[in-house]
């Protein structure tokens, strides 16, 4: 059976607070993910792409709401390798968007994968009566259907499954196998060095992984981290070619950006990741008076990088009064329409 360009929700187990949809709003609003010939694909329903924040929150103290679940993260994805016009691929983003009535909705529709696809991140409060989003499953597969008449409507190409196609085996066949795990590893490498450029802690960067399509399992009883990739291929962290990845790095980063954050000063152990000479994920979040990379990265630890001219590391901006230190509740489970 033939499929429309297929539509899923980010789910976000650990719960959500300020700080989290602060993070994430500036992570889907990248650039060099929504430029398009010099036009920014990004806009706002109900709201401003520029104060999407504020507008949230606004909505969510004047009903006295801001606990449990913040906004629901919708993504609309295309199929790979189809001629899709990135523009029509937007404006249908923002049709579909009308679906939740009452609103605020941003969307930024994304041009840096194999596939365009649009983020839809919805404020959980309407603006219109104060109600929280809660999705059905007769709702959701409402929405499906919705989706499936605006892609239509536009004239945006039909999803279909890849088939299977046997091959006859070959020589080197093994090693052709292993280049593709390594190209995922590659990306997966990748799109760890761009989260860890937003993230503040743990919860954050496994929030804007799930946003790219990766599920992440990170808990204090296990030694490594393991990620699991869009394709369902699974990798520790001990087998991406670099210390960076290793979970005691990624941890000792993420005290140190806390330590900063909070105190303004390093703690003691980042004396010693001084002294280390692995590189690291590109710049972090925080602002330090610690000496850092052309990159703004955290030496030694996993925001560290060797060489080049050096430099403080630039700030994301706390969008949050609280800047993620009151986490919210996990509050409503986030199942996928309106009640």
């Amino acid at each position: 059976m033939e499929k429309i360009a297929i539509i899923h929700f980010t789910n976000y187990p650990k719960g959500q607070n300020r700080a989290c949809m602060g993070a994430v709003m500036k992570y889907t609003q990248q650039e060099k993910k929504i430029l398009w010939e010099g036009r920014q694909l990004v806009s706002g329903v109900n709201c401003r792409p520029e104060s999407v924040y504020d507008d949230f929150l606004r909505t969510k103290l004047l009903y006295h709401k801001e606990g449990g679940t913040m906004f629901y993260h919708m993504v609309q994805s295309f199929p790979a390798d189809e001629d899709v016009d990135p523009v029509t691929a937007h404006a249908a983003a923002l049709k579909l968007a009308e679906w939740f009535q009452g609103r605020e909705v941003l969307v930024c529709t994304h041009l840096d994968r194999d596939h365009i696809h649009s983020h839809f991140l919805i404020n959980s409060v309407s603006f219109e009566d104060g109600k929280k989003l809660h999705i059905s499953e007769q709702e959701l597969t409402q929405l499906r259907q919705r989706n499936d008449q605006v892609c239509m409507e536009f004239g945006l190409p039909v999803f279909q499954p890849q088939k299977r196609r046997k091959v006859k085996s070959m020589s080197g066949a093994e090693y052709h196998t292993a280049a593709r795990g390594e190209s995922l590893k590659f990306r997966l490498m990748n799109t760890i060095d761009e989260c860890m450029r937003y993230a503040r802690n743990r919860e954050e960067f496994i929030a804007l992984m799930r946003s790219e399509g990766y599920d992440v399992r990170w808990t204090d009883s296990r030694k490594n981290i393991t990620y699991t990739t869009p394709s369902g291929m699974r990798c520790r962290d001990d087998r991406l070619h670099d210390e960076k990845y290793l979970k005691e790095r990624m941890e000792l980063e993420f005290r140190i950006r806390q330590a900063v954050i909070h105190r303004g000063t390093a703690p003691a152990e980042y004396a010693e990741a001084c002294h280390g000479d692995t590189a690291s994920h590109g710049g972090g979040v925080v602002r330090a008076d610690r000496r850092t990379d052309g990159d703004g990265r955290t030496p030694g630890g996993a925001g560290a990088s060797v060489g080049g001219d050096r430099r403080k590391a630039q700030v994301l901006g706390d969008p949050g009064a609280d800047g993620g230190a009151n986490p919210g509740g996990k509050g409503d489970p986030q199942s996928a329409g309106t009640g």
